[in-house]
Formats: structure tokens, C-alpha cells, sequence
């Protein structure tokens, strides 16, 4: 279990909570580009990558057709493809392998990035827990 605050007060704490229980599912598994593997203990650990922000859809952000797992060069680094880099052609090729290999998810979130969400992130944070008690999320 991810560590967590022991007193949850304001909305940034819920929160960042939530964030936490949500993200840590996809910490230690294979970049999607790259396929290698890093390892949870590892400074370098693979992460999830919102492919619509968190900015940009409170509704999307604990959304698992919104996550791509990426390692560290494929997420921020790589003059190739990246989907952070300062290189606006590695952030094309980015968007064109996102396309080519989750066309169905980028379709349906490309539908759905406006939807507002109502939920408070003290109901989200509640939700994720209880997901991830009952052996998932």
C-alpha cells in the first residue's frame, strides 16, 4: 500500500492521495514504447502518463484508457520520442506512435476530454481506496 498521509484535510490532500492510489498500479511495468522494464526500487521507474492532462479533464484523470506507461526517456528525455521533450519532433512521433498503438482509446477519450466531472477528489480518493481493497483498481 502506498504511503499516504495519516490526516487528509484539504481537497490537494484527498487529492494528491488519490493520485498516489491510482498512479501506483502503473509504476514497475514495461514502457510501451521501448518495452523495458525498470524496476520499482529503481530511481529510473517506468510511470504513467496522462494522455489528455489532468489539467485538462478532471473526469479523465482516473481513467485507465488514459494512462500510457512510458520509462523516464520515453516520458520526459528522448530527443526521438518523447512525450514531454523539448523537441517538438520527438513529441510528434510520440503522438503518432500513441495513435498507431491506441487509436481505439485515443478515439474515446478524444470524446470525452470535455466532460466535466462533479466528483470531489475526497470522493475519488474514497472510491480509488475502496477499489484497491477489493483487488483493483
Amino acid at each position: 500500500m502506498p504511503y499516504v498521509k495519516k490526516v487528509l484535510k484539504t481537497q490537494r490532500d484527498f487529492r494528491n492521495a488519490a493520485d498516489e492510489l491510482f498512479m501506483i498500479q502503473f509504476r514497475g511495468k514495461a514502457c510501451e514504447v521501448c518495452k523495458v522494464k525498470y524496476d520499482r526500487m529503481n530511481y529510473d521507474r517506468t510511470c504513467g502518463h496522462h494522455i489528455i492532462p489532468k489539467s485538462k479533464s478532471k473526469l479523465l484523470r482516473y481513467e485507465k484508457r488514459n494512462i500510457i506507461v512510458l520509462c523516464p526517456n520515453h516520458h520526459r528525455f528522448s530527443s526521438e520520442i518523447s512525450a514531454h521533450s523539448f523537441s517538438s519532433f520527438a513529441v510528434a512521433n510520440f503522438n503518432n506512435f500513441l495513435y498507431s498503438v491506441r487509436q481505439h482509446d485515443c478515439d474515446w477519450l478524444k470524446e470525452r476530454q470535455n466532460w466535466l466531472c462533479n466528483e470531489t477528489f475526497r470522493a475519488s480518493y474514497t472510491r480509488l481506496q475502496a477499489e484497491l481493497q477489493n483487488g483493483g483498481v
